[in-house]
């Protein structure tokens, strides 16, 4: 039976039809990674950062994945350090590209899942930017907490601390241990002179930066002394 001109074209009509013609090319696949020195990590471009992101930590459901990715349906199984690795490269490359944002907010959601300052605001912005599924995922979170709710568990933790300094006092070594090299905050200096009866809560005398100086154990404030521990 020979095949004439009409019948190649209806055939081509109708796989165009039903979808299996034109079907988007299969996308690059890239490696699982663990550090930042991988050298698969080291040589990717900006592109293909963008493109380990999508592949690892896109959801099928974002109307913004790329045709081609699979996605991820369940956070659970998101391998986490490559997630993680590639979309924080993949945000360098592009700030401002929603997808990447709320990517980036879900490899950091399932990196450290106690925290999730940093996924809500990575949501947020992709939401700004027009990402449908970032805003789903930022009404999954629990709600923000009330300052009031903030000085409540910072006072918690100052009286569980001092509980603690009671029973075994730290000494100079192991405060050293926990706070050497770190830029701390003023409620860490505040905290620091609480335990050591120096202070009480909100007293506020700097509203500088803050350092500790380890090798004559003072508590820095824009390079005046303002406690001893």
């Amino acid at each position: 039976m020979f095949c004439t001109a009409k019948m190649r074209r209806s055939a081509t009509t109708a796989l165009l039809t039903f979808g299996f013609a034109g079907a988007a090319p299969a996308a690059a696949q890239y490696p699982p990674v663990s550090e930042y020195t991988d050298p698969a990590y080291q040589a990717l471009s900006g592109g293909e950062a963008i493109a380990a992101c999508d592949q690892y930590a896109s959801h099928p459901l974002d109307p913004l994945k790329p045709d081609g990715v699979e996605g991820v349906a369940r956070d659970s199984d998101i391998e986490v350090m490559s997630a993680y690795l590639y979309c924080h490269r993949a945000l360098i490359a592009d700030q401002n590209n929603p997808r990447v944002l709320f990517q980036w907010g879900r490899a950091n959601m399932m990196h450290n899942p106690r925290s999730v300052s940093q996924p809500r605001q990575m949501y947020r912005l992709a939401y700004r930017g027009g990402s449908e599924i970032a805003g789903v995922y930022l009404a999954r979170l629990p709600p923000e907490k009330t300052f009031a709710e903030l000085e409540a568990e910072v006072h918690a933790s100052i009286a569980r601390m001092r509980g603690q300094q009671r029973s075994r006092p730290m000494t100079g070594a192991e405060r050293d241990a926990m706070l050497i090299g770190s830029v701390v905050t003023i409620g860490s200096v505040a905290l620091l002179r609480i335990l050591s009866g120096e202070s009480t809560w909100g007293t506020g005398e700097c509203s500088g930066g803050h350092m500790i100086d380890i090798n004559t154990h003072e508590v820095l404030c824009n390079g005046l002394v303002v406690g001893t521990y």
